[in-house]
This record gives structure tokens, sequence and C-alpha cells, in this order.
């Protein structure tokens, strides 16, 4: 309601922010998924929902495309929120 965005539009915003972070859709380079997820913890709270951002991690975990240790480390913005 009001200012708020809807979760739905959230969830798509990081999604994407993914995809063209691994495809280079946004114009850089295509980077590894890792890397697409640490730029993604840097921009949470900033741009992104650190909670969908961090759902995000834990299923790249689960899927087994992105390492249980290197993703266990949370981002400052996720832990503020």
């Amino acid at each position: 309601m009001g200012d708020e965005i809807a979760l739905g539009a959230r969830i798509l915003a990081v999604v994407a922010a993914y995809e063209d972070a691994i495809t280079g859709a946004g114009g850089g380079a295509p980077g590894t998924p890792a890397d697409a997820i640490e730029d993604l913890r840097m921009r949470a709270g900033l741009e992104f929902d650190p909670m969908v951002v961090e759902a995000l991690v834990a299923l790249g975990v689960e899927e087994g495309w992105l390492d249980r240790g290197w993703a266990a480390g949370s981002s400052d913005a996720a832990e503020a929120a």
C-alpha cells in the first residue's frame, strides 16, 4: 500500500539484476554467480530488499550454484534490516 513496493516487484528486481550480472546484459562483462551475489549484497538495503537478496543466496546454496562456505557470510545491510 502507499509507497511500499510489492514483494513480487522486489523479487523481480533482484532476479533481473542477478541475470544482468551473470549474462552481461546490463552492459558489463558476464560474471560468476558469486560475483553477482556479492554485488547484490553490496546494494542490499539501498537498491534491493536485503531479505530477497539473502533468499536468492539460500536458493543458490540449496541448488548448488553457490558454495555454502562463501555464501555463509551475510551482508551488513542484511543484518541491519
